[in-house]
């Protein structure tokens, strides 16, 4: 919605992702450019030389990935065209790192997150953690929370439905 909404504002939008499924391709504007990027195995570096002439192409200035593992891409796309041709905004939803292997792979994503422009996070709760626990969104790389929300209108119920279910044995 977010793509949406930038590209009815006639901003020039693009979604790339690494591999699908492709579940929200039917939501997304016809105005929204589609970049599969199309990765093969863990790590892809074709699918890292797609994203580079993507941003190329598109002459991108700003990038955002969402979660860790897209991050490593964006860090790669940084480095290699820098903070003032491009900014990168990591936005991260998970809540807590639980598994051992993951805590390892957190000293490879800390490094990488702290290369970040800026990190979004989905709650405040959120932001601390990974502020205290990672050091990920502590100055001087600067933090937002953009709150979760739901579209009222897609979860629309009728008032007597909701009596009628309350009332049910």
């Amino acid at each position: 919605r977010l793509a949406n909404s930038l590209a009815e504002r006639g901003l020039h939008v693009a979604i790339a992702w690494l591999n699908g499924p492709e579940t929200l391709r039917p939501d997304i504007s016809s105005q929204v450019v589609l970049v599969p990027l199309e990765r093969r195995g863990k790590f892809s570096f074709g699918a890292v030389a797609r994203l580079m002439k993507a941003i190329e192409r598109h002459r991108a200035r700003a990038l955002v990935t969402v979660n860790l593992y897209p991050a490593l891409y964006g860090a790669l796309a940084r480095l290699r065209f820098g903070r003032r041709r491009m900014r990168w905004m990591a936005s991260l939803n998970t809540t807590d790192v639980m598994t051992r292997e993951m805590e390892r792979r957190m000293l490879l994503y800390g490094v990488v997150l702290r290369r970040a422009d800026s990190i979004l996070f989905g709650a405040q709760a959120q932001a601390k953690l990974w502020q205290e626990k990672y050091r990920i969104g502590a100055p001087p790389v600067p933090a937002d929370v953009l709150y979760n929300g739901v579209d009222l209108k897609r979860f629309d119920i009728h008032p007597h439905a909701i009596t009628q279910r309350s009332h049910a044995p």
